[in-house]
């Protein structure tokens, strides 16, 4: 019995566990490139699970006992077993909770003392390196914005690109440019916090009609001290500049600008595209909503997330021209295939440049998740929360819900959505809700808008609950089917 149990231990250690993980995972879901020896000092570099460890500590399904250590000979208990496979579980279901992030390391700890007295504290050029895969990086969605100083508000979207676990912040600045605090708009600092799964936040920029105004002035917003483990990448700044009855900083812009909205909103179609690596082309949907009674255009960009230009895929930029009553407009990006196991890596999509009247609705940037073929075959997907919780504020007047479809993106599929009280009510606080979400094939990622009722005097934190039922399609409907929004002011 005593041989047994010894042989037991010896088979189930921490590259054995690591490895029967990634073969899960590699039929199941996507994860970013990652070696476990870019990380830890302890894993020779090249081993057998060099890459499983560093696909697993990305994905937040196993850590080491500090940032730069592992224990790869270090033995496991079934109860450390347990807790992994869960992990694995919400990762295959596309679900992001506070506590997938932790550390396994203090339970391995204790059962290694001999291993744990040895290790040394962490250095901060490893935590930065994990941060920005497991946190997230924050940006704006462009450098420039135009709008005609007759909008009373503007609403400006933060995005989370990369990781999104646990809960982080980042403060924002609205300042003068050449327009005046206090004349022209409402100075600002404040902090935008993103729950874990949440991708995008906004905040409001407060307009003040400036009769004696005669031309083009400028706002100047910046993002600054994130926490949570999150990191900073461009834009993190932008310039807005304000138009006034028609005059703006350019005659080819002054003419369309005088109304907001004149010529409808552009979006994304889509909160993130997926697209398999030998597919050879992603094609990216552009909708335009709202008023289409004029000719508008749209420049859109690609850049870096965590696939690389010229190795990963070719950067493209252009300009959408809708005609007075198109409504869509597509564009592609080429993919570059290759014959390594390196995991899924993304695109960043960007709108900038509006013109005709149009503004941006939401989302006004998306992502391209460029999908590993050597990993397994394309799904038709789980439709999911990816978190339990979402937050919004009052004043903004909506509260956007993310849904996600993990594992392929094949065919069209589509979920049902309603919402239900709880300690906020409907018609008081939130405006009842129900729906359809369509994703298209390719689309692996939407949102609900919940309109929000605003209120004059602060009611603290309330919330309601949004359920999503009866996915049709080939996809299936995940573990996780409700959510609970919780709203603040």
């Amino acid at each position: 019995m005593t041989n047994k149990s010894s042989f037991v231990r010896r088979i189930i250690g921490a590259p054995f566990l690591i490895g029967i993980l990634c073969g899960a995972v590699a039929v199941g879901t996507a994860l970013a490139t990652f070696r476990g020896s870019a990380v830890f000092s302890d894993i020779p570099v090249g081993s057998f699970y060099d890459q499983a460890v560093g696909e697993m500590n990305a994905a937040g399904i196993i850590k080491g006992y500090d940032a730069t250590h592992f224990g790869p000979n270090d033995y496991v208990t079934r109860g450390q077993i347990a807790v992994l496979l869960k992990r694995l579980r919400d990762n295959l279901n596309g679900v992001v909770t506070a506590s997938s992030s932790s550390s396994v390391s203090s339970q391995v700890s204790s059962s290694s003392s001999s291993s744990s007295s040895s290790i040394s504290s962490s250095s901060s050029s490893s935590a930065a390196t994990v941060a920005n895969t497991i946190n997230g990086s924050l940006h704006l969605t462009a450098t420039t914005f135009t709008y005609p100083d007759l909008t009373p508000s503007l609403s400006i979207s933060v995005v989370r690109s990369g990781g999104t676990q646990g809960t982080v912040t980042v403060k924002y600045t609205v300042s003068g440019g050449t327009a005046v605090a206090g004349v022209d708009f409402s100075a600002n600092t404040a902090t935008l916090t993103f729950a874990p799964g949440q991708t995008t936040q906004s905040f409001m920029v407060q307009l003040t009609k400036n009769s004696a105004a005669t031309g083009g002035r400028t706002i100047n917003i910046a993002l600054s001290n994130p926490t949570g483990g999150a990191t900073l990448i461009d834009p993190s700044s932008a310039v807005i500049t304000l138009t006034h009855n028609g005059i703006g900083a350019s005659s080819s812009s002054s003419s369309t600008a005088a109304t907001s909205g004149s010529g409808g909103t552009v979006t994304f179609s889509a909160l993130g595209f997926g697209r398999m690596e030998n597919a050879g082309t992603a094609t990216i949907t552009v909708v335009r909503k709202g008023s289409t009674t004029r000719a508008v255009t749209v420049d859109y960009a690609t850049s870096n997330g965590t696939g690389v230009a010229g190795s990963d895929f070719t950067n493209t930029s252009g300009t959408l021209s809708f005609a007075a009553g198109e409504t869509q407009k597509t564009f592609t990006v080429s993919i570059m295939d290759n014959t390594s196991v390196d995991g899924n890596r993304t695109v960043l999509l960007s709108l900038k440049n509006p013109t005709g009247g149009v503004v941006f609705g939401t989302p006004s940037s998306s992502t391209l998740t460029i999908i590993d073929d050597e990993m397994g075959p394309d799904g038709s997907g789980t439709i999911v929360f990816p978190s339990v919780s979402f937050s919004a504020n009052n004043h903004d007047g909506v509260a956007y819900v993310t849904v996600n479809r993990a594992g392929g993106a094949n065919g069209t599929a589509t979920v049902q959505y309603s919402t239900a009280d709880d300690s906020a009510l409907a018609g008081t606080d939130y405006v009842s809700t129900t729906g359809t979400l369509t994703f298209n094939a390719g689309e692996m990622q939407k949102q609900i808008a919940i309109p929000l009722i605003r209120h004059t005097t602060a009611q603290g934190q309330i919330s309601f609950s949004v359920r999503i039922n009866n996915v049709t399609g080939n996809a299936i409907l995940g573990a996780q089917t409700q959510a609970q929004v919780t709203t603040q002011g």
